[in-house]
């Protein structure tokens, strides 16, 4: 009783569009013309979910029976969802995100919070601080299952536009029109191996992090602003423990975030946090970004909460 009221609503917008009225989808069901329409092809697809193409192609076929309507075409190119397969899979997305509220409701009313949090972070926050905040969460919600993946934070914020996570940890300042909060700032440094004058700079090696663009563009603008010309890059380095090792070894200076730059694991390296020409310091921020909706999944939340008070 409880499920036919959950999707009377998609069956319901199906009639509206012509669609036959005998539909027996379920819980995978509606997981895989998600995917199938997020990814565009059966392989990818399959992948995703754990199952075989020919397995997911016959299920696409008896969804196609029920509901008496083509949902996809096949191309040489992959997979294009018809205008009733959009709808279906509109309303799928919907329905999941119900199916996963309501677990969450059902875990709370035996004061266990429970459910699954899907998360990508980026790499930095990921080697240098979310071991500790996974710890201190999984130690106050044991029964939560995270599902963690690291990338670069360009690309951990299309994995919301995708709906493939609920929450992303970046770094830098995204673009994003949701939910997004600052929840940390911790200053870029000069890191050389012994005491340099700041106005020597420009005549020493320069060792120059390649990451991504919002921290090039920091980094460029605080050089604009207190020298005239360019720096004397010698190596461009896009792995922050390879540059720190060559820093360390006296082959030149870098200007390198904090988060990767421990006097416990770095001791003898001379670091100098940065200032703007009118004082204020150069800082790196990390941010938390996420739908608003994702936000009324109760172990969500918490985890978002979590997060904030990580660093208070």
């Amino acid at each position: 009783m409880f499920c036919t009221f959950r999707y009377l609503c998609i069956v319901l917008y199906i009639f509206s569009k012509g669609v036959s009225m005998e539909v027996t989808m379920n819980i995978q069901d509606y997981e895989l013309i998600t995917t199938v329409a997020k990814t565009k092809n059966l392989t990818i697809a399959s992948e995703k979910l754990y199952m075989s193409q020919p397995a997911l192609s016959y299920r696409l076929k008896n969804m196609e029976e029920e509901f008496n309507c083509a949902l996809v075409y096949r191309t040489p190119k992959g997979i294009i969802l018809t205008s009733k397969g959009e709808e279906v899979a509109h309303y799928a997305e919907k329905a999941l995100l119900e199916y996963n509220k309501m677990k969450d409701k059902l875990s709370t009313m035996d004061d266990v919070l429970s459910g699954t949090i899907k998360i990508a972070v980026s790499p930095a926050y990921a080697k240098y601080k979310l071991s500790h905040v996974l710890t201190s969460f999984k130690a106050q919600f044991p029964n939560a299952n995270i599902y963690i993946k690291t990338c670069l934070s360009s690309a951990a914020a299309h994995l919301l536009d995708s709906n493939d996570v609920h929450v992303v940890i970046v770094r830098g300042d995204h673009l994003w029109n949701e939910e997004k909060i600052l929840i940390n700032e911790e200053p870029i440094v000069l890191a050389a191996n012994s005491e340099i004058d700041l106005q020597d700079l420009p005549s020493l090696p320069y060792i120059e992090y390649g990451t991504d663009i919002f921290l090039e563009k920091e980094i460029r603008n605080w050089w604009t602003e207190h020298y005239d010309v360019p720096p004397m890059v010698t190596m461009n380095i896009n792995d922050s423990d390879t540059c720190r090792q060559l820093v360390a070894a006296g082959l030149g200076f870098s200007i390198l975030p904090s988060i990767s730059l421990s006097k416990e694991e770095y001791p003898n390296l001379y670091l100098l946090p940065l200032q703007h020409k009118d004082g204020s310091p150069l800082l790196r921020g990390t941010w938390i970004m996420y739908r608003t909706i994702v936000s009324k999944i109760l172990i969500v939340n918490k985890f978002i909460e979590h997060l904030q008070n990580a660093f208070k």
